[in-house]
């Protein structure tokens, strides 16, 4: 049901994000984006997993929020407003990460260019777009007082690395989102922290400085070409883990997670598509094998993903390549984190 609410988000989505798209391309272009989103291996432990299957509903309310908001922009009618309320609540009751939602709706402004035509701060703070939002945020503000009220999702400040280590820790969390949503091997069900609290960072974590400015480089470049499927994707992708980045220290025991990945992927999935088409469109010579290789790299896909299912099966199995990043590091005399894999 997930992968159907992408495939009809991002159906109205595209056709404002890309004009010159025909009825035709926007199918295909929205069929891709939806499969990716569907059988991509990063999905598996959202899945198969029971423990996360507040993600699987989570994500289908704001998906069903987002949809209304899409319907509420194009009609005004204030019964698909209620709608985004209704579901953001429930989103927000199946998990609190659902709080992010107000900021991805405004990404959905931007898409449909709502934020046009704003002379000075004073005509933005009048704007529809911002009084649409206020009782969003009220009810942000009340979950964030709920979720206070009883210690579940908060921001931390004791017992936590110092800013400057986070912020490494958000580069490298963004780095391997992408490259893990582009060539997702050596998936695993715990991933360990560099270090323990206390000791200094490892030297290899400034190369992840460079790729993050590679990265933005890239991005604003699309942006001077006013690129707004590129650009809409990136900020899709970057909305929907900013919380588990770890630049705000948030009670998280392992440093990324697949399942973390499970809506920011989308973002990726249009950027994706739209280079696939890129090349397609723009490089002759390679024109005739862009099909092939994009047919074998979805299949393997699919095949790595039915394979990592089966890694599901039991505990034993899917904590066993964990295990042997264990062994490894008592064997080189590493430190390991506190953590419940380790002490097993």
């Amino acid at each position: 049901m997930n992968s159907i609410m992408v495939y009809l988000v991002f159906k109205n989505l595209l056709n404002v994000l890309n004009p010159k798209f025909t009825k035709k391309n926007i199918r295909i272009y929205t069929f891709i984006v939806a499969l990716v989103f569907a059988i991509h291996p990063l999905q598996v432990e959202s899945v198969a997993w029971i423990s996360a299957s507040k993600i699987l509903l989570y994500s289908f309310f704001v998906l069903l929020s987002i949809h209304c908001y899409i319907l509420y922009i194009k009609t005004s009618k204030i019964g698909y407003y209620i709608g985004v309320m209704v579901f953001y609540a429930l989103g927000f009751g199946s998990k609190e990460q659902a709080i992010i939602l107000p900021i991805v709706l405004f990404l959905f402004d931007y898409a449909y260019n709502r934020f046009e035509d704003l002379g000075s701060f004073h005509d933005l703070l009048n704007k529809k777009v911002i009084l649409d939002k206020t009782p969003l945020f009220l009810m942000a503000f009340f979950f964030w007082y709920f979720s206070s009220a009883n210690n579940t999702g908060l921001v931390t400040m004791e017992n936590t690395y110092p800013f400057y280590q986070r912020l490494f820790f958000g580069m490298h969390s963004m780095s391997e989102y992408i490259f893990r949503s582009i060539a997702p091997v050596k998936l695993y069900y715990y991933y360990f922290f560099p270090m323990i609290i206390g000791n200094p960072l490892p030297w290899y974590y400034w190369g992840y400085m460079v790729i993050t400015f590679i990265v933005f480089g890239f991005i604003w470049k699309q942006y001077k070409k006013k690129n707004k499927l590129v650009l809409f994707g990136f900020l899709f992708f970057m909305v929907n883990i900013v919380l588990v980045l770890h630049i705000l220290p948030m009670p998280r025991q392992t440093i990324t997670a697949d399942r973390y990945m499970y809506l920011g992927i989308i973002g990726l999935s249009i950027i994706l598509v739209w280079f696939l088409d890129h090349l397609n469109n723009n490089f002759k010579k390679i024109k005739k094998i862009v099909p092939f290789v994009v047919s074998v790299y979805f299949l393997g896909l699919g095949v790595h993903t039915f394979i990592r299912t089966k890694e599901w099966k039991n505990s034993e199995l899917i904590k066993s390549n964990v295990k042997e990043i264990i062994d490894k590091r008592k064997i080189a005399g590493k430190s390991l984190l506190d953590n419940p894999i380790a002490d097993e």
